[in-house]
């Protein structure tokens, strides 16, 4: 990453060096992922040359898939080594690839039945907005009957474009989250604001059933990550929708 005799840097200098933004290292910071490590004696705190072997591990781990907290609690881990960051990517994606294989085979039955002219049930339908892992135990009875009516009113290709166009919201909520930007940001509440609405859309705007699934997820952090939806992303989702809907009201 540097080829240089240097072994001290200040915040702006070591962006320039890495790529990586200046409001990226501030996070880094906050979080605790990556302080610096030097004081000089005009009270700037200063980035070592260990400082930057640390943040070339973050990097690396992150093109991996691995979440800030994870890269904060392999990297403070003394035992740490590269090859087990590895072993524990693998696994992870061996998971995913089983869960989409489920899923390859339900949306196969379905297109099946559709294509011998079989009209796909509420049941089948609600099965497909699963696209936020929304299961049975999430919901009250009232509202999963709810669910399934809007489902039929939305009709299997409205169902199916909220369902493809979610992890491509996802991966740019995620990108803006990675670059450090605020929840309050134009870019973000853009994305909340169609975040909102693929929401509504699926539970017919209903308040009763989105704080229904916001404590299902809250409660089940692991069912979100399924969709790359770790709590990082969850409270930064939360925060910018929370802005939206107040300055929405406003």
């Amino acid at each position: 990453m540097m080829t240089t005799s240097r072994d001290k840097w200040r915040v702006g200098e070591l962006a320039k060096l890495t790529g990586v933004t200046i409001r990226t290292l501030h996070h880094y910071d906050q979080i605790g992922l990556l302080i610096p490590s030097i004081h000089s004696d005009g009270g700037h705190r200063l980035y070592s040359r260990k400082d930057i072997g640390r943040l070339e591990h973050i990097i690396n781990l992150k093109q991996l898939g691995f979440k800030l907290a994870e890269c904060k609690c392999l990297l403070d881990n003394p035992d740490f080594r590269p090859h087990e960051a590895i072993r524990m990517r693998l696994k992870r994606l061996n998971e995913q690839i089983g869960r989409l294989e489920e899923l390859r085979h339900r949306l196969g039955e379905l297109q099946y039945m559709l294509n011998g002219g079989q009209d796909a049930s509420a049941e089948q339908l609600i099965k497909i907005t699963e696209m936020m892992n929304i299961t049975q135990d999430c919901f009250a009875p009232e509202e999963i009957e709810k669910i399934k009516k809007q489902a039929q009113l939305l009709g299997l290709e409205k169902v199916k474009e909220a369902e493809n166009e979610w992890p491509s919201l996802i991966v740019k909520t995620r990108s803006e989250l990675d670059k450090g930007s605020s929840p309050d940001s134009f870019k973000v509440q853009l994305l909340a604001k169609r975040w909102m609405e693929l929401t509504n859309l699926v539970t017919g705007g209903d308040p009763g059933i989105i704080k229904s699934a916001q404590q299902y997820y809250a409660k089940n952090p692991d069912k979100a990550e399924s969709f790359g939806i770790d709590k990082e992303l969850l409270w930064y989702v939360s925060k910018a929708l929370s802005i939206y809907c107040t300055s929405d009201a406003n």
